[in-house]
């Protein structure tokens, strides 16, 4: 498994079972991450090589669109 980066925001990401997940920077992650008062929390997550890692399905909007690219 290796870390790459996007080419659009240079994000590093991992792709799982053709799943794709994002990687933050401890002091950079959203603000819904493990958060009790937001609509919908970030709970599923993983640390590896120094990033914690988001599932893009996460940041998805109303209309279907991905928020993190």
């Amino acid at each position: 498994m290796s870390i790459k980066h996007s080419s659009t925001t240079n994000k590093p990401y991992l792709i799982i079972k053709n799943k794709k997940y994002f990687g933050f920077a401890l002091h950079k992650v959203p603000k819904r991450f493990a958060s009790t008062d937001a609509k919908q929390p970030i709970r599923d997550w993983f640390n590896f090589g120094g990033y914690t890692f988001i599932s893009r399905d996460n940041f998805v909007d109303m209309f279907g669109n991905f928020t993190i690219e």
